[in-house]
């Protein structure tokens, strides 16, 4: 048991609840976490935690417990659960979108008696019908005389006289204007009159226009056209165009709703995207995972708090920094445990500390018997120090392999290896137990990207997503950095060395500038992939942080508070170069 499961456990016996939550969550036992919340009076919480594990029914039902009936409802409908999501709505008292959901349940009675009370006489009669009650019908036509107000003879006149204001219709009447509107064909007019309505309407016309499917595109278009992007998205997947509405959904800002429409289109890598944005990371891992995005996977399953899964990926990309931060957090009684600790060793290894992985390796399994869990571990152990020279330790624990598994992953034949090779004496370092406290990795140059001003106002975490997405290379003297009239590939800043800024035109070369460490350059590629307007070269031998324009985007899409502050820096650099240009302060 870790020491933070041991802290949550304390913190429950105190009756600190919610408390305990956040830690439950920080270890992603969301089962615990929940509970805990729960029991603490924080349903929001665990609303939020079910959401993020992808339990849709289950966070609906917290979230309509703690009030949040809208969410609940949006969460209901995504799982396809209409009649929940209608009387969410109806909590919420929103009574239009409950009609709808009701109608989408087939719960036509539920739904006619709504519409009735809404004004929506037509669509009721018709919904009574549909539910087998037509007499239901024939008595609201009969009571609200069908044949009147709603008869429009001239709805373009109609509608300019509203929008001067000589007109005031009531909303079954302005809705069956906007409807003619669009059966005529004039979209324009009909986006123009129903963005201009304060009250909503959007959900009486998507109810007038149910089962005529002509009708319903025009519609979505003229909704789309009117930037109601939701309810043209809703309108288009009722229809089955799902790749089109999960788009306007995303342009909405309903990420979620995005996310979930994408994955029905079979979309996987927007889907995932969109999954990023909503605060969704391990359903976006998994489905970055599908497509072969593997860095990006990995970022998601590092947020979800996943770090086996994290650092084996970041692990197979050659990350070897975050791979050992986040294989270290891998706690004992998880499963991948001694898989994390296998390539915690391997990074030791190649970075030329063989003996402190093999020390790791000596503490972690000194005192356990072989089995297929942590018989990689003993076999990297006894090759690391086979290849330190220490003939003796590795033959024993090749030895205890062979016993345990004859022909394990060719323990034989290292045994025969070992037979004419001298040895060197062992030594009592190697059996000094290793300290439990994480290796610390160094940030090399971190500080020239946390010094650039473009990120002079992230936080320091932020500052290491930057820097751990960045590329590291190395360009010799001369070597082109950037090349005049090519689209921009990105930010380079430079961590030692220098460049020359160079400006080629038919008459000659003019250098414009020379930078040294700590400079960015190309960061208008990053907003912009216009051609550069000069080229670049190395001034001598250089070495360069690279973060591409993909990356970069990546990770200000992840995040939009990160995303706020970019981009609000980057308008106060272009204004300051602004003014310097013409002159003003």
């Amino acid at each position: 048991m870790s020491d933070l499961q041991r802290e949550a456990q304390k913190l429950e016996a105190a009756k600190r609840y919610a408390e305990a939550g956040a830690i439950w969550e920080q270890l992603n036992d969301i089962d615990r976490a929940v509970s805990a919340y729960k029991l603490g009076g924080r349903v929001d919480k665990a609303a939020v935690c079910l959401e993020r594990d992808g339990r849709r029914t289950e966070a609906a039902g917290a979230y309509l417990a703690s009030g949040n009936h809208a969410r609940a409802a949006a969460l209901y409908a995504a799982a396809r659960d209409f009649g929940s999501a209608a009387r969410a709505h109806l909590r919420g008292n929103q009574r239009e979108q409950a009609a709808t959901c009701f109608e989408r349940a087939e719960a036509f009675e539920d739904a006619a008696r709504l519409y009735a009370v809404l004004g929506n006489i037509d669509r009721a009669i018709e919904l009574y019908e549909r539910a087998g009650h037509p007499e239901r019908g024939r008595e609201l036509a009969t009571k609200h005389g069908k044949a009147t107000a709603a008869d429009v003879t001239d709805p373009v006149a109609l509608a300019e006289a509203m929008l001067r204001g000589d007109a005031l219709m009531d909303l079954d009447h302005v809705t069956r204007v906007v409807l003619q509107l669009i059966v005529g064909g004039r979209l324009q007019e009909a986006a123009k009159l129903y963005s201009h309505c304060r009250e909503d309407i959007g959900f009486p016309l998507i109810a007038m226009a149910r089962g005529k499917r002509d009708l319903e595109m025009q519609l979505a278009r003229m909704l789309a056209g009117a930037k109601d992007f939701h309810k043209a998205g809703e309108v288009l997947e009722s229809l089955g165009n799902f790749e089109q509405a999960a788009q306007l959904f995303e342009r909405s800002g309903d990420y979620a709703a995005a996310a979930e429409t994408f994955a029905r289109a079979g979309a996987s890598a927007n889907a995932a995207a969109m999954f990023e944005r909503s605060g969704q990371p391990r359903q976006a891992a998994e489905l970055y995972l599908e497509v072969g995005e593997k860095a990006r996977a990995a970022a998601c399953f590092e947020h979800a708090q996943e770090h086996a899964r994290a650092g084996r990926l970041y692990f197979e990309l050659g990350r070897g920094q975050q791979a050992l931060q986040l294989l270290q957090r891998v706690q004992p009684d998880h499963p991948d445990h001694f898989e994390a600790a296998r390539m915690i060793g391997e990074l030791l290894a190649r970075g030329g500390h063989r003996m402190v992985a093999i020390k790791r390796y000596i503490q972690l399994l000194r005192g356990n018997e072989i089995g297929d869990a942590n018989a990689p571990l003993f076999m990297h152990a006894a090759d690391l120090l086979h290849a330190e020279g220490r003939v003796p330790q590795a033959r024993a624990i090749y030895e205890r392999i062979a016993a345990w598994r004859v022909d394990y992953a060719g323990v034989q034949s290292k045994l025969q290896s070992l037979g004419t090779q001298a040895a060197v004496p062992a030594t009592p370092e190697v059996e000094e137990v290793a300290e439990r406290a994480p290796l610390v990795s160094i940030m090399d140059g971190f500080e020239v990207i946390k010094d650039t001003p473009l990120f002079r106002e992230l936080s320091l975490d932020e500052a290491r997503e930057f820097y751990d997405r960045a590329d590291r290379r190395t360009f010799a003297a001369g070597e082109v950095l950037i090349e005049q009239d090519q689209p921009g590939q990105g930010l380079f800043v430079i961590k030692s060395g220098a460049a020359k800024v160079l400006k080629v035109s038919p008459q000659g070369t003019t250098e414009l500038a020379r930078l040294g460490a700590g400079s960015p350059l190309g960061e208008m590629s990053l907003f912009d992939a216009s051609p550069t307007s000069a080229r670049v070269i190395a001034d001598g031998p250089a070495e360069v942080f690279v973060l591409p324009r993909q990356r970069f985007e990546e990770l200000v899409r992840s995040s939009d508070q990160l995303a706020l502050k970019i981009y609000r820096v980057f308008i106060q650099i272009l204004s300051e170069r602004l003014r310097k240009a013409s002159g003003t302060k």
